[in-house]
């Protein structure tokens, strides 16, 4: 079976590091990375994609949006909401507009990678 793909979408480069270094040591995965929404929808568009790690805050376009769109171009793709704001209204759009979780920042490495764990066997149980 080929590694899940996961693309990590967020305007700080900092955070965006910290992650890959956080999942290439605990995930068998391959990764990627987008800067801000529009990147990350044109990303989407010409290579695969399992499972996005999306930010909700970022410049250009909100996630909110990049949720909606990318469920409209590739709706099979889960998305794991990352935010340091994310208020009850944001967490019930983000979930209502096909997000499948959710993790706040700062993020717990461990939380992570457990809600990224379940996101991926429910994947490789669907295609069963």
């Amino acid at each position: 079976m080929n590694k899940p793909y996961i693309l990590i979408v967020d305007d700080e480069k900092d955070f965006r590091d910290m992650l890959k270094i956080i999942l290439k040591s605990k995930l068998d995965c391959r990764l990627g990375e987008a800067k801000d929404g529009i990147e990350a929808l044109e990303y989407i568009k010409h290579k695969p994609c399992d499972c996005m790690i999306l930010d909700i805050k970022m410049p250009k376009k909100s996630g909110i949006y990049v949720i909606e769109e990318v469920k409209k171009l590739k709706p099979d793709i889960d998305i794991l909401v990352v935010s340091a704001w994310l208020s009850d209204y944001v967490l019930e759009e983000s979930i209502k507009k096909g997000a499948t979780d959710y993790i706040t920042k700062p993020i717990d490495d461990n939380i992570l990678v457990m809600k990224l764990s379940a996101i991926l066997e429910t994947r490789k149980n669907k295609k069963r």
